[in-house]
């Protein structure tokens, strides 16, 4: 169904004009087009054509990390969320034991030099979802506390 919400009507004008501007063996005719019959179709006039996957290239400044303060967290922390408890080698089984995003709770980007970094205090384990929360506006990276209270207030 994904494409389906991609594809417009044509009509059937417009469906020949396309096909006969086509590199031969390019089009069959055995393949249809999707027509509308104008007399009921949820379509409308304004629905446009567009692309994507067009490449290009940034230039970003990237912050090293060091990955034995990752493992010394996930050592200490454990491999849960500390935000919501979600832990995904128990949802998805082996294959993604383990799995955890580790959360600066002072970003990196705000240091002023190279530090070191106690992993039972600068470092937390985060879920996916609650890292992308936590960063979401970037002029304000929430707390754990904020992010629990987050959840709380908004669990059905």
């Amino acid at each position: 169904n994904y494409w389906r919400d991609g594809v417009r009507a044509i009509d059937e004008e417009t469906y020949h004009l396309i096909s006969s501007k086509a590199t031969p063996n390019k089009v069959s005719e055995q393949k249809t087009a999707y027509i509308s019959d104008k007399t009921g179709g949820d379509f409308q006039d304004s629905l446009e054509s567009f692309s994507e996957g067009e490449k290009s290239k940034r230039y970003v400044t990237t912050y090293e990390r060091n990955p034995k303060y990752r493992k010394q967290a996930i050592a200490i922390h454990g491999n849960s969320c500390a935000a919501c408890g979600f832990n995904f080698g128990n949802f998805y089984g082996e294959y993604a034991e383990g799995f955890i995003h580790v959360h600066h709770i002072i970003p990196v980007s705000e240091f002023d030099t190279p530090k070191d970094i106690d992993p039972e205090t600068d470092l937390i384990p985060l879920c996916a979802n609650c890292h992308s929360v936590v960063h979401r506006k970037k002029d304000k990276t929430l707390s754990i506390l904020e992010i629990k209270n987050l959840i709380a207030d908004n669990s059905l």
